[in-house]
């Protein structure tokens, strides 16, 4: 469970296909309030007070749920608003017997939501967790939220507006890390400091504590084609509000933002910081990404190959023997030879 004002928050992105307005769902959100006696999930704002969370009690002073105007280029109207629910501690169950009631036996547990229009038929939503268990509970609450209003809605937890299309985006930012970090105008990638890989047999390996070319583990990795890369740890330079940005980059869209590596030219608090690189990442940099990759012609045309070879003659070494480096050059997931 985390929060927009967390030091640490993960986002999974979903999408909303209605006609409603955030005015709209923001009154409806001061319709469904939480009810701790009927162990209902209900909305308030994501300003609330934080400290019972995770605690048995009823949720704090509820508020309303907070309409953002747009920001000049930055950021489009937004709603933010927080559900409240109630999960079952199987500890204080034993503890308690079967005599106990739910409201002696369940943790309060909220989840942040960011709502905004992609477009007409549209809403984007941002919503602060990752974690499969609460999005079985996010999902209906948001059905009962928009239902209420557009009986047609259709909550798609599956399809992100900011999904990347293709899992090449993270080796195309391993060749652009090092041939032209400044990925778009205004956004520049600083470093990669941790990337993910698998293979088609699901094994996994995790290359950290800085990730460039110079590592042959790595360059076995990109060379070999079985391999897809994802998701990644990165840190960007943002022109448009001076941030510097510490996030993991998911394939689908959503990202975790690391609120103590990240800074801001302007002074502001942690709980400030979530908030603000939260929108920064959704409006403004994965965008970008997304835009830059799709847009980059010559990747597939002939910067790929040229990429591939080049991390292969790196990886083999100009002045090497070749048969006896052709039994070095091996898959760090299973041992096979790459590309020679």
């Amino acid at each position: 469970m985390a929060n927009f004002t967390s030091g640490h928050l993960s986002v999974w992105v979903a999408s909303i296909k209605t006609n409603v307005t955030l005015q709209q769902l923001q009154h409806e959100m001061t319709q469904q309030r939480p009810s701790h006696a009927a162990m209902q999930p209900g909305w308030s704002s994501i300003y609330d007070d934080t400290a019972l969370l995770n605690t048995i009690s009823p949720p704090p002073q509820l508020s309303t749920p907070q309409v953002d105007p747009p920001s000049g280029n930055l950021y489009p109207e937004r709603l933010l608003g927080r559900l409240y629910f109630w999960a079952a501690d199987p500890g204080m169950r034993r503890a308690l017997g079967t005599a106990a009631t739910p409201q002696q036996t369940h943790r309060l547990r909220a989840v942040d939501f960011m709502f905004s229009r992609v477009d007409a038929d549209t809403l984007m939503v941002v919503i602060s967790t990752r974690n499969w268990i609460e999005q079985q509970t996010v999902k209906p609450a948001l059905e009962s939220l928009v239902l209420a209003i557009d009986n047609s809605a259709l909550v798609q937890m599956d399809s992100s507006p900011l999904d990347l299309i293709d899992s090449d985006i993270f080796m195309w930012l391993l060749h652009r890390s090092a041939a032209n970090p400044q990925v778009a105008t205004g956004l520049k990638l600083d470093k990669i400091r941790e990337i993910t890989s698998q293979d088609v047999l699901s094994r996994g390996a995790n290359l950290s504590h800085g990730v460039d070319l110079s590592r042959r583990e790595l360059l076995a990795l990109i060379t070999n084609d079985s391999i897809r890369f994802g998701p990644a740890k990165l840190v960007v330079i943002y022109d448009e509000t001076n941030a510097y940005l510490d996030f993991e980059l998911f394939k689908e869209g959503g990202f975790s933002v690391n609120a103590k590596g990240s800074q801001y030219a302007a002074v502001m608090s942690r709980a400030v910081i979530g908030p603000q690189a939260m929108q920064d990442l959704a409006f403004g940099v994965v965008p970008l990404l997304r835009e830059a990759f799709t847009f980059d012609r010559t990747w597939a045309a002939s910067d790929k190959a040229t990429f591939l070879d080049s991390c292969l003659q790196g990886l083999r070494g100009i002045d090497d023997d070749a048969a006896e480096l052709d039994a070095e050059l091996t898959c760090p997931h299973c041992g096979e030879l790459v590309h020679t």
